[in-house]
């Protein structure tokens, strides 16, 4: 199931709005759909013999690892560039968790100083909004790509009677609005994977930024 929504940064200036529209996509996956997937052809090992593959990104210059038991599949939809989902655990698992990579290209002038304050606060408001049952863990900075601001969301919703919890990871680089966004059943399906979710952002790459000092990925328990 995919939802979209849109942000629109407004800010006044000599008379003119400046609007920046930035499409978001909150992507949580039944183990049976269909979709189509890519293939990673290069393989890493660790010293402990354990297989990883290598996203990459060529429009971004983008690379991380993750781990070979994990799939990719590419969603035909704007702004979504990567879906990487979790083994499944059983015929009976009906989300695969997942971690999606979103773009979307912001305007290179006049951007608002505090975007990502704003962006934080549209996925807050927007869900509010809606028959979910939202529920906001936490909101606050966090370490990413050395001298470049991140901010992480932690939050919860219902959706087909089903607890969902997701932890957003944003930061903007280059004009654009990176988004890493996991998603899982709420509680232990969620926490299982936050080491293999903290491995895998620690190797990412765009450009010439690398991960280094990561802040640990500590969630609150719900």
């Amino acid at each position: 199931m995919i939802k979209m929504a849109r942000m629109v940064f407004e800010k006044p200036r000599n008379g003119i709005i400046i609007s920046v529209i930035v499409t978001i996509a909150l992507v949580f996956i039944p183990s049976l759909h269909q979709g189509v997937y890519g293939v990673t052809l290069l393989q890493s090992y660790d010293e402990n013999g354990n297989c990883f593959n290598v996203y990459q990104n060529e429009d971004y210059n983008m690379f991380m690892s993750y781990p070979c038991t994990w799939t990719e599949r590419i969603e035909p939809v704007p702004g979504v560039e990567s879906i990487l989902l979790s083994p499944l655990e059983s015929p009976q698992d009906i989300y695969q968790e997942s971690l999606s990579i979103l773009v979307t290209s912001l305007p290179t002038q006049n951007m608002p100083s505090n975007a990502l304050d704003i962006y934080a606060k549209y996925v807050v408001d927007n869900y509010r909004t809606q028959p979910v049952n939202f529920h906001l863990l936490s909101s606050e900075p966090m370490n990413l790509f050395p001298s470049i601001p991140a901010q992480k969301l932690t939050y919860t919703m219902v959706r087909d009677n089903i607890t969902l919890q997701v932890m957003e990871i944003f930061t903007i680089l280059d004009g654009n609005l990176f988004v890493f966004m996991y998603g899982a059943e709420s509680d232990e399906p969620f926490y299982k994977y936050i080491p293999t979710i903290q491995n895998m952002l620690s190797t990412l790459e765009i450009g010439n930024n690398k991960v280094s000092s990561m802040s640990p990925l500590n969630v609150p328990v719900v």
